[in-house]
């Protein structure tokens, strides 16, 4: 009686951190959604412009609704509360289980337990991270449970992948890696053990190692937005990449403005910072060189040195035209408009208590 009261405890004191954040991250989304408010300000209008009739509440209701986050928070609860009865039976902690089940129980490598072990505490390592980060979507934590189950795959596999003495430390480290990682590793094995060919890499490239700013970690997080090419980022929605990767806002201003860029001039962007170029809200800053009568002359060095790094062969002054023409499409690009203004204009929202979200969604 004393050992099924206590295994059952166990059992449920470890799938509850997932409700308990959830709820608690109303609170903390509410001032993520003031600050997202304050972001927008005065640049609605623009907004809508480049990307249509997006509000932050629609964005939030569509990402962060509190009915987005009861499907993969049960879920995550059944399969550790699963994993932990299959764990707690192996070893007879659960009263009542017929001798027959107890058998098969038995018989399961202990490098599947180490593998969900693994998981689990990597993946409440994650949550509790992204909590503090405010990064903690309803897609994060369906991660939690396919990565508990995509471990114990891995660990019954463990005895094939390490030696015999070390399949359980693997499966336990294996079960800690993100889930794009174990599918990485689960595609290479699959090629490796089935001998298939790797077809030609025809794709194009991300171009994301011309971006500055850009880590590792950084491009993952970028890649499970959907973001996985220079291109996608040049064109992203600013609001909603800051609601589904919560990197600081002027990170993401810059990196998108970097990416926009790369589009146009591909690989000579590295060639333009030491002029004074990263991205294209400097560029169309040029323009305003080349209208204003006091700064015509530096506007027009300007794109003189330009030209001779974009294009270092052929007519000059074909070549500065064609800068001059780059210069006026990204000056009436609605993108470009727009992270230019909301680089000017933004400021951070005062670090103040946020007031109480109970009821809202």
């Amino acid at each position: 009686m004393v050992l099924g009261i206590l295994a059952w405890s166990v059992t449920v004191f470890a799938a509850l951190p997932y409700p308990l954040l959830a709820w608690s991250y109303r609170r903390v989304l509410n001032h993520k959604r003031m600050e997202m408010e304050a972001v927008l300000g005065g640049t609605s209008d623009l907004y809508r412009r480049a990307f249509g009739g997006n509000s932050v509440n629609r964005l939030f209701e569509l990402h962060y609704s509190g009915r987005a986050y009861i499907l993969p928070v049960a879920f995550s609860m059944i399969v550790v509360m699963l994993m932990c009865v299959l764990s707690l039976s192996r070893v007879k902690l659960f009263p009542g289980i017929p001798m027959e089940v107890g058998q098969a129980l038995a018989e399961i490598p202990n490098s599947v337990i180490a593998g969900a072990a693994g998981a689990y505490l990597w993946g409440l390592y994650d949550v509790l991270s992204r909590y503090r980060l405010i990064d903690l979507s309803p897609v994060s934590l369906h991660f939690v449970w396919l990565r508990l189950l995509i471990a114990t795959v891995l660990g019954s596999l463990a005895g094939q992948l390490f030696q015999e003495s070390l399949a359980s430390l693997g499966a336990f480290v294996l079960g800690t890696f993100p889930v794009r990682t174990l599918s990485r590793f689960l595609k290479e094995q699959g090629k490796s053990r089935l001998q298939l060919s790797q077809p030609a890499d025809t794709t194009e490239k991300p171009g994301f190692d011309k971006i500055e700013g850009l880590t590792p970690d950084l491009i993952d997080r970028l890649a499970d937005s959907g973001i996985e090419t220079a291109e996608t980022l040049a064109y992203a929605d600013p609001l909603k990449l800051l609601l589904l990767t919560n990197f600081e806002w002027k990170v993401i201003i810059d990196l998108i403005d970097q990416a926009y860029l790369y589009v146009y001039v591909g690989d000579k962007i590295v060639d333009l910072r030491p002029l004074g170029i990263r991205g294209a809200i400097e560029l169309v800053e040029i323009g305003d060189c080349l209208r204003d009568a006091a700064t015509v002359d530096l506007g027009r060095q300007m794109v003189a040195a330009i030209a001779s790094k974009v294009h270092p062969n052929g007519d000059a002054a074909k070549n500065e035209a064609a800068v001059i023409n780059l210069i006026r499409t990204l000056d009436l690009d609605p993108q470009v408009t727009l992270i230019s203004t909301l680089w000017g204009e933004w400021s951070p929202v005062e670090n103040e208590a946020a007031p109480d979200a109970e009821g809202q969604e």
